[in-house]
């Protein structure tokens, strides 16, 4: 089967990362956007090797996921839906798809993204 999620430039390589820090405790009460594939139920995620799940990528507001897919891959922006999620259910998507942690967007623009580690 074709891998239908297209290759998004602009994020950084990912070395090793042994000293992430863990998901704090205070992400529980936020919401999160998350960006998915309307074709295969896929999320978007940054992945250090391609053998790995990666970091599922979270953004604070839903305009802050439409514009690093407007920034970085509007080609496919229309392939993606913007879904939100509570911090609450965060443990259990990343324990049920395999993340490795989440990747934090704070600037979709630049992409400035910080990792943390699911314990």
């Amino acid at each position: 089967m074709k891998n239908c999620l297209p290759h998004l430039p602009h994020l950084p390589h990912l070395p090793h990362l042994p000293h992430l820090p863990h998901l704090p405790l205070s992400m529980l009460s936020e919401v999160y956007y998350l960006l998915r594939s309307k074709s295969d139920g896929r999320y978007l995620t940054a992945r250090p090797t391609a053998e790995t799940a990666g970091y599922l990528l979270l953004f604070r507001e839903n305009f802050d996921a439409l514009s690093y897919l407007n920034a970085h891959a509007a080609e496919v922006a229309n392939r993606f839906a913007v879904e939100s999620i509570p911090g609450t259910q965060l443990g259990s998507l990343l324990k049920r798809w395999g993340f490795t942690g989440v990747g934090i967007v704070s600037d979709p623009l630049l992409p400035k993204v910080e990792f943390l580690q699911h314990n």
